[in-house]
């Protein structure tokens, strides 16, 4: 599912897995319990799986987009959290979906929480997203250096972001820039021969033991999601026949309680 988002928009290739590993990363760095890593992990692998239904003219436009485009774009955050509300597993993980485009003063969306009614969780998807966003080239910007990306969060503590959380981003990057830069250059090939993007991979993430023990496996999950990128492992990907169907019922007009469009 991560892979069909991405797919989507050709400028955001390999987006979700980069986001998520950074995620992952700053949830460590933050001492989040094992549990709420692995919520983390997930809802930051799907926050853009709203954007399933958004149209392809919109998310593909090689341009900044319109107000009224721009409103349609903003939809992708309740479309995603709507998608996966009847699956019960997903109950803990779609808060950090619903609300990583809120801001910290308020003035985000779809619901305007404000300080510390966004969910940690969003708050730190909110961070990795936007960190990926300046540090990969988009048809409007060019790509920022990392200290540079790192600097403007900073700047946009307070209204944007949690000062706390971009500071504990900040410090886990100093901490360890090499894996960042293997975050940065991780891709992903096209859905058929991309490896399935597996849950029991977060959890070897999050799996308990000493600092370095966990730095060295961090290495080892990157290196071996890299291996999948490149098709070194047997594929084992989602039926490109399952995301059509999927889009579809996306794309399908949302009904009242009595039946009508």
């Amino acid at each position: 599912l991560a892979a069909a988002i991405d797919e989507k928009d050709p400028y955001t290739r390999g987006h979700s897995d980069r986001v998520s590993r950074y995620a992952v990363i700053l949830a460590k760095q933050l001492g989040l319990t094992k549990r709420d890593i692995l919520h983390v992990h997930i809802s930051s692998l799907f926050h853009d799986i709203g954007k399933i239904g958004i149209e392809d003219k919109i998310l593909r436009k090689p341009a900044m987009l319109t107000d009224q485009e721009y409103a349609v774009m903003k939809q992708h955050p309740e479309k995603g959290a709507q998608m996966l509300s009847k699956i019960t597993a997903m109950r803990d993980i779609i808060p950090g979906i619903r609300f990583h485009h809120e801001r910290w003063d308020g003035t985000g969306y779809p619901k305007q929480l404000k300080g510390e009614q966004i969910p940690i969780a969003a708050r730190i998807v909110a961070v990795a997203d936007a960190f990926d966003a300046m540090t990969t080239n988009r048809p409007y910007q060019k790509a920022m250096t990392f200290d540079t990306a790192i600097q403007r969060l900073v700047e946009l503590s307070d209204r944007v972001y949690d000062r706390r959380v971009v500071a504990a981003f900040a410090d886990a990057y100093r901490a360890g820039e090499d894996r960042w830069v293997e975050v940065r250059d991780l891709d992903v090939v096209d859905l058929e021969t991309r490896g399935r993007v597996e849950l029991r991979v977060g959890r070897i993430a999050v799996a308990g033991g000493e600092s370095a023990r966990e730095s060295q496996r961090d290495g080892a999950l990157l290196r071996g999601q890299q291996g999948v990128a490149r098709g070194e492992r047997e594929p084992v990907g989602v039926s490109p026949e399952h995301v059509r169907r999927l889009v579809g019922r996306a794309r399908e007009p949302a009904r009242d309680p009595a039946g009508q469009a």
